[in-house]
């Protein structure tokens, strides 16, 4: 941090003291709104892209420690190397970002093909030969953190299931920044979103638990990385016939042509709901596997001495214990239902404003985008009244909450 400082301080000195054409002037800085929302649209959908990879890297490293301290090292000695192979494609998507923005700003639609093409090669090449070579000499590697023979197997393994495939993050990683560079940053991000978070939370709390392996945990990387890579670069949606839903649907002839899922009014709100059902799904999995987790096991070994089958078990013991998290999980969305804002206006466009203008967004028009004079009045009449319509449906909930829980409420 100290460094940090310091160098900031020694570049604001130089900027201040410049003599040329680009010269600092603290008293004359300012905010420019419009820039600032184009930063904040392409830069705060890519900072979420690497939270998520944050969030379920801690279910899979929470899920390894249950195999034991060797494996947790060993773990994180082969993580190492990834990170190395990763600085590769991360090379190769900001110079891909930069390159796109420029050409893209300057009319130059077919330079940003030729950088797109020139980038994605090299860098899927660069970190395969990078991860081949590795693997083949992983012991060599391994041995430069551990001797430890438990230690540099399960390295090892994590190299075989993880580090060898590690090149196909390429194709969602440049994809994406192609993307951004045209001024598309959430589509990747919501992609991403789906293809690591939530397959990753699904496949620790369904599939390791039926065979509770190292390698069968580790699988999730590379097929992560294989969804997610088609995802972003067929783009799920799209009305052509590039498009994975559009293709399936045209081939299964239940179309002839390609339908504009985000652009057509019929079709927005299905799109809607899809998506942030999909989206949740991750977060809400973990609230409830957490409650499922909390349940005495005997009280299942008791139903099974008493006759109880699986739906019995499910009606008679699962049910009731999910019920408190049930009636909060209800309160808590029912909260959001007046405040839906973020993904709603990311997926408008023109096209659909009839149909997917909530009062949040129609709230930001009116104070932002409404050509005249902002009427701050009006608009912080609407919010408030907004406000009271959402405390009223969570209180209206929370009472029926005690009807059914014999007075116990959340709030």
């Amino acid at each position: 941090m100290i460094s940090n400082i310091v160098n900031a301080g020694i570049i604001v000195f130089f900027l201040t003291h410049e003599k040329g054409v680009f010269r600092l002037e603290l008293k004359q800085l300012s905010i420019s709104k419009a820039e600032l929302k184009k930063i904040l649209q392409i830069g705060v959908p890519a900072g979420i892209q690497g939270m998520v990879f944050s969030i379920s890297n801690v279910f899979v490293l929470a899920t390894i420690n249950s195999f034991g301290s060797a494996a947790v090292a060993g773990s994180s000695a082969a993580l190492n190397y990834e990170y190395y192979c990763y600085f590769v494609v991360s090379a190769f998507a900001q110079a891909t970002v930069a390159f796109t923005s420029q050409n893209y700003g300057a009319g130059q639609i077919e330079r940003c093909k030729t950088i797109f093409r020139q980038s994605m090669l090299p860098g899927l090449l660069g970190c395969a030969a990078l991860n081949l070579l590795i693997v083949w000499q992983k012991e060599f590697f391994i041995r430069f953190f551990t001797t430890e023979p438990e230690i540099i197997r399960y390295a090892a393994i994590r190299m075989e299931y993880v580090l060898l495939f590690q090149f196909i993050a390429s194709s969602y990683e440049i994809s994406g920044a192609a993307l951004r560079g045209i001024g598309y940053s959430m589509t990747p991000t919501v992609l991403t979103i789906f293809g690591t978070c939530l397959l990753r939370l699904v496949w620790i709390f369904t599939v390791v638990p039926l065979s509770k392996s190292y390698e069968t945990l580790l699988a999730v990387y590379p097929i992560s990385w294989v969804i997610t890579g088609i995802s972003v670069f067929t783009l799920i949606l799209a009305p052509t016939a590039e498009g994975l839903v559009n293709t399936f649907l045209i081939n299964a002839g239940v179309i002839d042509s390609g339908i504009y899922f985000l652009g057509d009014s019929k079709w927005w709100r299905l799109a809607y709901y899809i998506i942030n059902i999909w989206k949740e799904t991750g977060w809400q999995t973990v609230i409830f596997m957490a409650t499922l987790a909390g349940i005495n096991t005997e009280l299942y070994e008791a139903a099974a001495m008493d006759g109880a089958g699986r739906w019995g078990k499910m009606r008679y013991i699962t049910f009731p214990a999910l019920q408190n998290t049930i009636l909060t999980v209800l309160i808590l969305n029912l909260a959001k239902v007046m405040n839906m804002f973020e993904s709603a206006f990311v997926m408008q466009n023109d096209a659909v404003l009839g149909t997917a203008n909530v009062l949040e967004t129609y709230i930001y028009y009116q104070t932002f985008n409404s050509g005249a004079i902002p009427n701050y009045g009006y608009t912080t009449a609407v919010g408030l009244f907004k406000s009271l319509v959402g405390c009223v449906l969570v209180l209206f909930c929370n009472h029926l909450s005690k009807k059914v829980r014999d007075g116990r409420g959340i709030v």
